[in-house]
């Protein structure tokens, strides 16, 4: 406690209470200088959001959590960002349908190395739940020829063309 408080609160006075010139908060007189000094509104103190320009304190990356996420955490700054989806790439290249049966209300994608990191075209491979299902199981024996000459066949098929929507030189397959 300031020890001018202390001397009023002895005499029976009480602080007049004062606003902060930037944020309107309202403070008793000695704390003011303290306040405004390190108050995030000061512009001599604050430094502008890379999110939303509003002024934040010097010590954090953002005025709020909100503008944090939304300004590190988006796109390539999110940790878990891959680039395009696998997914996405897959149904660019092959019909959305099981490459197996033709079934294609549920549809997934299997990536053939088992590495779920690369995305070309011809790792993955739209199967339906059971044929998935089927080659993570001791069944894969029955499917396995089968998915390996469908990928045979699109690798040496001659309806190869640029995916404009991909760009980087990735050819697409039109079946």
């Amino acid at each position: 406690m300031h020890k001018n408080s202390l001397n009023n609160l002895l005499k029976g006075r009480e602080d007049p209470i004062v606003c902060c010139l930037f944020c309107k908060k309202q403070l008793k007189k000695p704390f003011v200088k303290r306040h405004v000094e390190k108050c995030s509104k000061n512009p001599l103190f604050g430094t502008p959001c890379p999110n939303c320009q509003t002024l934040k304190h010097p010590d954090q990356k953002a005025c709020s959590t909100s503008c944090y996420n939304s300004f590190f955490r988006r796109g390539k700054y999110n940790p878990n960002y891959q680039g395009k989806n696998y997914r996405t790439i897959c149904f660019a290249y092959h019909k959305k349908e099981c490459c197996l049966c033709g079934f294609n209300l549920i549809v997934e994608v299997h990536h053939l190395n088992e590495n779920k990191k690369d995305n070309t075209p011809l790792n993955l491979v739209p199967l339906c739940p059971n044929h998935h299902q089927m080659w993570h199981s001791k069944h894969k024996h029955l499917i396995e020829k089968d998915v390996l000459d469908y990928v045979k066949r699109i690798g040496t098929s001659p309806n190869l063309v640029m995916a404009p929507s991909l760009g980087d030189g990735i050819i697409s397959v039109q079946i």
